[in-house]
């Protein structure tokens, strides 16, 4: 049975960055661009809700609970997990306070040296993941149902992850080149 992709419903909040340039031609982003920011902050801001409402975490202390189930019982160290979070260590010491707080893991002292310390994932916090995973792809899957076949759903992913690759390689490169960009300049409409 060969599905059909449901037209996306028109969007009707507005957007003080996208939109139409005005006389001049200015545009703070492009339709492209802001979609993608609109997109990334609408779908945390759903997958936040649920995860709040299924099992009283954020979706951050979600994705680090998630990091953590991929390797339990084994511990993982603060830094691992922020780097898997992408996130720095204040953020990362936050959102395990909050989680030792609920009882969903605990941080012991590593065997060999004191300053380092052991994460673990406690029962209630492997309970908690796991009920809240199965809403997340549940989730998941009503929305990618919508988007259309699931070879246009997998062309999406393979744009969003060749996408990320460039974001990756321009955030690891040095940007200073962008100090020098004549803003007005547009190098693909001159002549050769």
């Amino acid at each position: 049975m060969e599905r059909h992709a449901i037209p996306p419903a028109p969007d009707r909040r507005p957007s003080a960055l996208a939109g139409p340039a005005d006389e001049a031609g200015f545009r703070a982003l492009g339709p492209t661009t802001s979609a993608l920011i609109g997109l990334g902050g609408d779908l945390a801001r759903l997958l936040d809700h649920l995860t709040r409402r299924r099992g009283s975490v954020t979706f951050s202390q979600y994705q680090l609970l998630g990091l953590l189930r991929t390797t339990h019982p084994e511990p993982r160290e603060p830094w691992e997990l922020g780097r898997g979070l992408g996130s720095g260590s204040a953020q990362v010491t936050a959102l395990l306070d909050g989680l030792e707080r609920a009882g969903l893991l605990e941080r012991r002292t590593h065997g060999r040296d004191r300053r380092r310390r052991w994460v673990h994932l406690t029962d209630a916090g492997v309970e908690c993941v796991e009920t809240v995973s199965a809403q997340v792809r549940a989730l998941e899957a009503h929305l990618m149902g919508r988007i259309g076949t699931r070879d246009q759903v997998a062309a999406l992913g393979r744009t969003a992850e060749n996408l990320r690759a460039v974001l990756g390689d321009l955030t690891a490169s040095d940007l200073s080149f962008m100090l020098l960009a004549d803003p007005g300049r547009n190098p693909e409409a001159e002549e050769v």
